[in-house]
């Protein structure tokens, strides 16, 4: 476990996007869907890093599973931020009581999976 634990790499996650958010941007999300953010994922993504894959499944109504490939050497606790980070978008769009799990994660493979599951 690293320093804080899991626990606080989420929340840092979560306060930073938070924080980033401006005022502007979060009036334009209040009109975006979660899916329709979902849908722009790897673009999102692509202001941030100049590597890796983004994707997600549908699993339901108000439940996708995301999946980051090619990020070799991403930390647990640096999956631990950017899947609260992602947490913390959807619900600027109105995921109400989202809760969010991280389901795998590996640094050699680069890979991370997690599952977010909100009312619909």
């Amino acid at each position: 476990e690293y320093g804080g634990g899991r626990r606080l790499h989420r929340e840092i996650g979560r306060l930073a996007t938070e924080h980033d958010l401006s005022t502007v941007y979060r009036f334009i999300l209040q009109f975006v869907s979660p899916r329709a953010i979902l849908a722009q994922s790897q673009r999102i993504w692509n202001l941030y890093s100049d590597r890796g894959v983004v994707t997600y499944e549908e699993l339901g109504a108000s439940r996708v599973r995301v999946h980051f490939a090619e990020c070799p050497g991403v930390s647990l606790p640096v999956w631990e931020d950017i899947t609260s980070s992602t947490a913390a978008i959807l619900a600027a769009c109105g995921a109400r009581s989202l809760t969010h799990t991280l389901v795998s994660a590996s640094t050699e493979l680069g890979t991370c999976v997690a599952q977010y599951e909100w009312e619909p």
